[in-house]
């Protein structure tokens, strides 16, 4: 059985098995690759990085660490870092507010619960407050009869999230939806896109060769649909050599 931890939420202690997401599961340069950015962005929100004389301290960890994996809640918070830079946001002032989250949440890995997204928000609220985040980088907003609604960026992310019946941390990503077959699970190649248990990059690597994507869902035992939502995904990530 998995060992639980308490942890502090909104004042209010809840148990939460945070084990799985402190689980090393990938080299930081196939995290990168797994997630659609560059190495060195990713090596930068792990670990900081200098211009200058300008230090630019970690998102995603508290101080660097000299490893060479990422573990599976670093990957997940890298994710959803990943769908606000999509959207051209900065991260300067995100980076402060996360490291507030981790103290008044108690939670090392405050964007891989989902604690924060749901009875938390009350608190987000007052950290944005707090952090003087512009609109564009709030994760809580306040409508105005009161109820406290979510960014847009983070419903969609929350929507690809897995996290169980009974449980308040990601267990597993869908990183095109949940319509796609398409999954990260740690416990399943080490966190990697898969389809039903193959990676999708082998399903890449058959269809680059010059296989029949007939030929390849039999081989794999998925269907043809499986194969080209693995096609589809590794498309999205690099564009495939056709």
């Amino acid at each position: 059985m998995t060992p639980d931890i308490l942890i502090v939420c909104d004042a209010q202690p809840v148990n939460a098995t945070v084990t799985q997401l402190e689980v090393p599961v990938m080299a930081v340069p196939e995290a990168a690759r797994q997630l659609g950015i560059p190495v060195t962005t990713l090596r930068h929100w792990l670990d900081g990085h200098r211009i200058g004389e300008r230090l630019y301290e970690p998102v995603l960890r508290v101080e660097p660490i000299p490893t060479a994996d990422i573990t599976w809640g670093e990957l997940v918070e890298a994710d959803y870092l990943r769908s606000y830079r999509l959207k051209g946001v900065s991260l300067q002032k995100l980076r402060q507010f996360v490291q507030t989250c981790r103290e008044r949440f108690g939670m090392r890995y405050p964007l891989a619960h989902l604690k924060p997204f749901t009875d938390g928000r009350k608190l987000l609220l007052e950290l944005q407050r707090d952090a003087a985040l512009t609109d564009r980088l709030r994760i809580v907003y306040r409508l105005d009869d009161g109820q406290l609604e979510l960014d847009h960026r983070t419903e969609s992310w929350l929507e690809r999230v897995d996290r169980g019946a009974d449980h308040d941390v990601a267990l597993r990503l869908h990183p095109d939806g949940i319509g796609s077959p398409v999954v990260h699970d740690p416990g399943i190649a080490s966190g990697a896109a898969t389809v039903h248990g193959v990676r999708t990059e082998i399903v890449r690597e058959q269809y680059e060769v010059g296989e029949d994507t007939r030929d390849i869902a039999e081989t794999f035992g998925l269907s043809l649909a499986d194969v080209l939502a693995a096609l589809s995904h590794e498309n999205r990530m690099r564009p495939l050599a056709a």
